[in-house]
């Protein structure tokens, strides 16, 4: 199967193993059983790593069989640590995702090659190697195994009569997208003695014949390992904004609790993970780190396109002054690519404050052709301070005039 399992179960499992692994073909031609990879019929057919058969947004479902231990559970959570550290992917715990990798012990080390759709089985025997299990993961990503190159012939010959015959499968050169110079040394590269029946595998061909007895590692990701699944899965633009942010109720007195509701949208081409938003309140709508700060609310993960819900239970402190404060959302992400719109606040009156009237630009008292004329110079993005920004949003455009206009005449 694969390297690594006891030397007094060696001899046992060699033959076990190849055999054991065939449980899974019970659905006639939908797959093809190897020793290490298991493939639908058409990717048999096929043989290639096609984007086809990449996981969207590299967000890769996955659970575990109920029989399968914490401990074990964390090594794998290790090993997709690891993987993550390469390449733009994110392994999340299933909830109700159509398409998954569901992990767990059926024989031996195997995984199907790529998101073949629905539940599909990652089979993990040596559970205390994370560069195995990395392996694995690796192929449900969409790698192949790097003998398998269209290439390979150019590095190795294989020898079709040292390998077991229900291995021979693991062998088959595919249709692949190469993206890197063959490595002896990668992680995806089977050793001489594995899938044996005695007699070595492969033969470096001359000039390489110094990996003859390395190749086949399981204990690190090389550079090559590395780009290859950055290309496969390349760093994309995240970008989370604030949309806007709800206060019930907007007024209250010192010492009083309110519920803050916001939304949060990646407008971004890729997930964008880890997002901390921490509630802030100010004494002007421009919300800093310098504000009060009240709580936070962390998002694993927000998918391109997708959108994150901050709801939460604040207590404005009872040496709170009357007047007008600001209840802000400011965000912190270290993989956004633009940081200039992950703020937004909403008024709060708090204790004896007025009611502050709406589309009065200047201060006046009352909404006039003063405050219309006062919308239309600072029309456009707000470099500072903006008069005629009456919705706070950093823009002075048609919105603003709408309000100047619903609120025409003496402020109440």
């Amino acid at each position: 199967m694969h390297r690594y399992m006891t030397t007094a179960l060696a001899l046992l499992l060699v033959s076990f193993v190849a055999q054991a692994g065939q449980s899974p073909v019970a659905e006639e031609d939908r797959m093809i059983m190897t020793c290490d990879v298991l493939q639908t019929a058409e990717q048999a057919r096929g043989g290639s790593s096609s984007p086809a058969w990449f996981w969207p947004d590299g967000i890769v479902p996955y659970a575990f069989d109920s029989d399968i231990s914490s401990t074990n559970q964390t090594r794998v959570r290790n090993a997709m640590n690891i993987v993550e550290s390469h390449c733009t992917t994110l392994f999340v715990p299933r909830t109700n995702e159509s398409n998954w990798i569901q992990i767990g012990e059926h024989g031996g080390n195997w995984s199907y090659v790529g998101m073949i759709g629905g539940g599909q089985q990652i089979s993990i025997f040596n559970w205390n190697y994370p560069y195995i299990i990395a392996h694995e993961l690796s192929h449900a990503l969409g790698r192949h195994h790097q003998m398998c190159r269209s290439d390979r012939n150019s590095y190795v010959q294989i020898n079709w009569n040292c390998i077991i015959d229900d291995c021979e499968n693991n062998y088959q050169m595919a249709s692949t997208v190469n993206y890197e110079p063959y490595d002896f040394m990668s992680v995806m590269h089977y050793g001489q003695w594995d899938c044996t029946t005695g007699c070595p595998t492969m033969t470096c061909l001359p000039g390489y014949t110094q990996y003859q007895n390395s190749m086949g590692q399981s204990s690190y990701f090389t550079a090559s390992d590395s780009s290859v699944l950055s290309q496969m899965y390349p760093a994309g633009n995240p970008d989370v904004t604030v949309l806007f942010v709800q206060l019930t109720p907007n007024e209250c007195d010192p010492g009083d609790d309110i519920d803050v509701f916001s939304v949060i949208k990646n407008d971004g081409d890729s997930f964008n993970r880890d997002v901390i938003a921490r509630v802030y309140l100010s004494d002007d709508p421009e919300i800093t780190t310098s504000d009060y700060y009240i709580g936070s609310q962390t998002f694993d993960y927000i998918m391109s396109g997708g959108f994150g819900y901050l709801d939460m239970n604040i207590n404005i402190n009872s040496n709170t002054a009357d007047g007008t404060w600001y209840v802000g959302v400011l965000l912190q992400s270290n993989d956004d690519v633009d940081d200039s719109n992950n703020t937004n606040s909403a008024a709060l009156l708090v204790g004896d404050a007025e009611t502050p009237c709406e589309g009065d630009a200047d201060g006046s008292g009352n909404v006039d052709v003063n405050d219309l004329l006062a919308v239309i110079s600072d029309w456009g993005p707000c470099s500072g301070a903006c008069d005629g920004d009456i919705n706070d949003n950093g823009t002075v455009d048609v919105n603003d005039l709408l309000i100047v206009i619903g609120a025409w005449g003496d402020c109440p």
